[in-house]
Formats: C-alpha cells, sequence, structure tokens
C-alpha cells in the first residue's frame, strides 16, 4: 500500500480487490511449492564410480561408492579399457536406465583410457544390503588371436555389499594373466557373491569369498592352464559349477572363514554343490568342510540322472580327490567318467601320481560314494566313517595296470579299496558298470573291503542286519580281501552279508580272503556263485580261498559253481572254509571244484 492510499478512505470494493489479490498469490505459492517437490519424489540417488590410469605403468583403478555401483568394463581391440554405467535391474521409477555415473559426468558417459591398460583394479566398497553388479567383456573387433597386454584384474569387496561379476570372453596376458575376486578374508565375513566367467583365457583364477552370505560360481569354457582355486565360505546352498573348461591344477572348497553372517543359523554348508563336467584338469581337489547335510560333489555328471561327460586328468597328478570330513548326513560323492591321460608309470611320479581316485566322507549317516565307469592308472579310494547305512559302490571301472616278464605278471598300482566305519546297515558293491557304460565290468589288480561293527542292538535285544559286501561283474588280476568287524575284537556282533558272483561272474587271479573279525562276531551269511554259469565256465573262479566264518558261529556258507584252482594259502588252515562257534552249516553244490574243503565244524 503506497502513502497516497492510506490517505485516501478505503471503499469497499478497493478491500474486495486488495484480497483478491492476496488470494491468488497465496495459490500462486501453493502451487509453485507443489511443483518444487513433485521431481524430488521419484529422484533416483545415483552412484558414482572413480576410473584413473596410471600413465607410468598403464594400470587402470576403478573405485565405487557405497552407494550401490552397475558398470561395464570393455577391453577394446588396442588394449584400452573403457568404462560406462550399466542398467540397475532394480530402480525406483519404471524406465529408469542408468544408474552409475563415472567420473561425475553424469549417466552415459563413457571413460577410455589414456594407454593400453597392462592392469585393472576394481575396489567396491559397501555393506549389507548394497548391490553391486560388474561386466568384463571385449569389444566386436577384439581379435581372438591377439595377445592382450592385461597382465591382471583384481576385483576388491571392501565389505559386505553383495556382488555379481559377469566376465565373458576376457582374454587376458597368458602370462601371468592373473584373475583374482576377494569377497572377505578367513577372520572377517564377505558378503554375497554370483560370479559368471564364461569363454575366457588367463593365465591363472582365484576367486576368494567368506561368511555366511550365499556364493554361486560358474565357469564355463575357460582356459586356464595355470592353477585355478574357488574358495566359498559358510552359507548353505553354496555352488561352484565348471563345464567344459580346460584348467591347471584345480581347487575347489566350501565352507572357509568366519561362520557369521546376516542369517546365523544357517551357517552349516547344508545342501552346498560343487559340480563338474567335460572338463580337462590337471587334477581336481573338491573339499566341503561343512557340518551340514545334504551336501554333494558331483564329477562327469550333470546331476544323479545324468546325463555323463568325461573329465579328464593328467596321469601325471594325484587325478581327483573329493570330501565332505564332516558332513552332517545324506550326503553324495558321484564321480562318473573320469579318465587319466598320459602313459602309466612302474613308481610315484614327481606330482604324486599316476592319477587315481580318491573319495572320503565323515560320519554322518546315509553317506554315498558312487564311482562309474572310469578307468586310472592309480588306486581307487572310498573311505567312510562311523555313520550307519552308508553306501561305497564302484561299477564298471578300472584301475591300474599289467605287464608281463616272461610267465611273471606285475600289476603295479591299481587297488581298489572300500573302508567304511562302525556303523551298521553299510553296504559295499562292486558291479557291473550302471550309468555311463552300462554292463561292463570293473578291472583291478587288487581290492581290499573292510567294514567295522556293522551290527546295532535294538531295544528288544535283537540284533539288527550287520554289514553288506556284494561283488559281482569284477576281474581281479591278483587278489581280493573281504574283513568285516575290522579292528573290532570284541563288540561286533556279525549278522553279515558276504556275496560274490551272485549276480554276475567274478575272477580273483590269486587269493580271496573272507574273514569275519571278533569274538562275537557270528550268524553270517557268506554266499559263493549263484550267478547261472556252468561248467566249464565258473560263477567265481580264484586261486586261493581262505573263509573265515567268525568265533561266535551260528554262520552259514552256500557254494555254486565255484573253482579254487590251488587251495589254501600257506599259514592259513588246510581247508577252505572254517569257522568257531559251532552250529555253522554250508551247501556245496556238485559243479564246484575245492582243492580243500570244510571243516568237520561246518
Amino acid at each position: 500500500m503506497t502513502w497516497l492510499s492510506r490517505l485516501l478512505p478505503q471503499t469497499t470494493a478497493s478491500q474486495r480487490a486488495i484480497d483478491r489479490h492476496r488470494n491468488r498469490r497465496i495459490r500462486q505459492d501453493r502451487r509453485r511449492r507443489v511443483s518444487s517437490l513433485e521431481p524430488l519424489e521419484g529422484r533416483i540417488v545415483l552412484s558414482t564410480i572413480s576410473v584413473t590410469q596410471d600413465l607410468g605403468t598403464g594400470v587402470v583403478t576403478i573405485n565405487g561408492d557405497s552407494a550401490g555401483d552397475y558398470f561395464k568394463v570393455t577391453l577394446n581391440k588396442d588394449d584400452t579399457l573403457s568404462v560406462v554405467g550399466t542398467a540397475s535391474p532394480n530402480t525406483p521409477l519404471p524406465g529408469s536406465s542408468i544408474k552409475t555415473q563415472v567420473n561425475n559426468y553424469g549417466v552415459g558417459f563413457s571413460w577410455t583410457s589414456t594407454l593400453p591398460a597392462t592392469g585393472l583394479n576394481m575396489n567396491l566398497p559397501g555393506t549389507t544390503g548394497v548391490a553391486d553388479n560388474v561386466q568384463m567383456v571385449n569389444g566386436p573387433l577384439y581379435p581372438l588371436t591377439h595377445i592382450s597386454q592385461l597382465n591382471f584384474v583384481n576385483t576388491n569387496v571392501l565389505g559386505t555389499e553383495s556382488l555379481t561379476l559377469n566376465a565373458t570372453g576376457i582374454r587376458l596376458h597368458p602370462s601371468p594373466g592373473s584373475f583374482n575376486v576377494t569377497d572377505g578374508t578367513l577372520t572377517t565375513p564377505g558378503g554375497k557373491l554370483d560370479v559368471n566367467v564364461t569363454a575366457s583365457l588367463m593365465g591363472s583364477m582365484s576367486i576368494f569369498q567368506t561368511g555366511c552370505c550365499p556364493a554361486n560360481v560358474s565357469l564355463t569354457g575357460d582356459i586356464v592352464p595355470g592353477p585355478v582355486s574357488v574358495t566359498e565360505g559358510a552359507a548353505d546352498g553354496d555352488s561352484i559349477s565348471l563345464t567344459g573348461d580346460s584348467f591347471g591344477p584345480t581347487t575347489l572348497t566350501q565352507y572357509v572363514g568366519p561362520t557369521t553372517g546376516p542369517t546365523p543359523g544357517t551357517c552349516h554348508g547344508a545342501g552346498d554343490t560343487i559340480t563338474v563336467n567335460a572338463s580337462t584338469l590337471n587334477n581336481l581337489t573338491a573339499t566341503q568342510l561343512g557340518d551340514g547335510g545334504g551336501q554333494n560333489i558331483y564329477v562327469g555328471t550333470f546331476g544323479p540322472s545324468g546325463p555323463y561327460t568325461v573329465v579328464k586328468v593328467l596321469n601325471n597328478s594325484t587325478g581327483v580327490y573329493a570330501a565332505q570330513p564332516n558332513a552332517g548326513g545324506g550326503d553324495t560323492i558321484e564321480i562318473v567318467s573320469v579318465c587319466a591321460l598320459g602313459k602309466p608309470t612302474n613308481t610315484v611320479n614327481s606330482a604324486g601320481g599316476p592319477a587315481g581316485i580318491y573319495a572320503t566322507q565323515g560320519n554322518g549317516n546315509g553317506e554315498h560314494i558312487y564311482v562309474d565307469s572310469s578307468a586310472v592308472y592309480g588306486n581307487i579310494t572310498a573311505i567312510q566313517g562311523d555313520g550307519a547305512q552308508d553306501i561305497a559302490q564302484f561299477t564298471g571301472d578300472s584301475a591300474g595296470w599289467q605287464y608281463t616278464n616272461g610267465p611273471v605278471i606285475t600289476d603295479p598300482f591299481g587297488i581298489a579299496t572300500i573302508s567304511q566305519g562302525d556303523g551298521n546297515n553299510d553296504q559295499a558293491i562292486l558291479g557291473c558298470g550302471l550309468w555311463e557304460n552300462k554292463g561292463a565290468p570293473n578291472s583291478f589288480n587288487n581290492v581290499v573291503i573292510q567294514q567295522g561293527n556293522g551290527s546295532l542292538v535294538t531295544t528288544t535285544c535283537d540284533p539288527t542286519w550287520g554289514d553288506l559286501v556284494m561283488v559281482d561283474c569284477t576281474y581281479v588280476t591278483s587278489d581280493m580281501t573281504i574283513i568285516q568287524g575290522y579292528n573290532d575284537v570284541s563288540s561286533d556282533l556279525g549278522y553279515n552279508y558276504v556275496a560274490i558272483a551272485t549276480q554276475e561272474p567274478v575272477t580273483v587271479g590269486n587269493a580271496t580272503v573272507i574273514d569275519e573279525v571278533g569274538t562275537q562276531n557270528g550268524h553270517n551269511q557268506i554266499y559263493l556263485g549263484g550267478a547261472g554259469s556252468y561248467f566249464p565256465n565258473w560263477d567265481f573262479s580264484t586261486g586261493y580261498l581262505d573263509v573265515y566264518t567268525g568265533d561266535a558261529g551260528g554262520s552259514y556258507v552256500q557254494v555254486v559253481s565255484t573253482q579254487v584252482l590251488y587251495g589254501t594259502l600257506p599259514g592259513y588252515p588246510t581247508t577252505n572254509i572254517t569257522g568257531g562257534g559251532g552250529n555253522n552249516s554250508s551247501s556245496i553244490d556238485f559243479w564246484s571244484q575245492f582243492l580243500g574243503g570244510v571243516t568237520s565244524q561246518f
């Protein structure tokens, strides 16, 4: 209001005009306030990564922030690196595409190194609930025969954020050409990790994650002549998968580092899986250290029902080692169609070969080890602890080799060993190939099967069935030894079962020994032959035969279509079948030929 208007009398009309003007300004102010707030409600908070290159060394460094970084790294045909932000799959607004900007230049800006890159360091900080996503690719014109100047790629997760890393077609300098991902330490947990490396070439690879966040690593069609190491933490349901790879010494380990994390109580490694298919490796060591149940190691198979693929290991190596030493029960090691490349040797070579297969499990119940359709020059071994109802099964396998020097046959290595602890109702089975080479026989130089205290007294004071050994469809160059009640001289109650050649013929070139150990071991059943072959063929043929049915008596032996060529071994009883305790019985058919016999106790 001016000084003149104050002197003039105020009419009703002029007051209404003033009020209208005041109200219009209020409405305009309100509209302005509303319009200024609307964009802020849908605005995306961008993350920013800084990218630099050391012009002296050529090394490129990418430092992320804690907001969650999504970006792509491209290796160009001139060996420079380009970096650009990429779309986030979880944007606050539909249609919003890019979440990450480079060097504060705004979304869509692509940074390219000044010089060819000799190395790449990526440092990604963040906390639980933050997700990073990194892509690595070769440019479309990158020549496949080109030797890259990129000597290393190091990805360092500096907190507990989630990282997804996809690398496709990456070609590093073959020496050293190291590809490393680190997410946590042996004392500090990392975050959730998903790594996929496909059709890439590098000198060595190390992927390391710890803690109780999930981890999944998939390596497909990669070539790494040097060492490959994949380590995962303690979460349940972790996975490692190798398909169509060519690697040097390969080590896969689960359940490493601290067992703390955002989901405590699920940090037992239950349901962890390691799968290796259609690959050529120097050697393979696969270890699951968790105490949870339902862990699985599959080598040469896409799963428990196939299809099956060849996994090759170098004979100048230790071969395949698979271990579940602490697993809680219901765990599986399935090794199918493993073969050794190279020539056999008569002695252990400098790398610990000749290559073999070694599988071991702890004291969980219901543990399974299957080895099928595999051929190695070393030994095949399955060891299980004191859990009940374990199964170890070799089907259609071969181990070792033979050569002759005049009449003397020499058979280096080739020992098939199954060792089971004191759990009841364990099963050790040798038979024809079941999964890949169906019907193929086993061929071993020697067989050793040992089972501990296999019987269990129930609440009604009646013992349940003990342990089971079944041998069919197997050729043994030298000796086969079967011991039940092994290392137990007092508590094994017997009730064990041994069946040799009851379904398919078995040949043992030298000696067969069956021994039921323990002062209370009795009531055992032993069946030799019965597969249906008749003279001049035999269900079961062996050079020497020595059977002891136990001290406690009450055992039964049935012999059908069995040939014993040389009688009993020196130092053993002069009869082929003996036993203590009385009340034993036997049945020997007309066709069988023994140079010994049974004792009067039978």
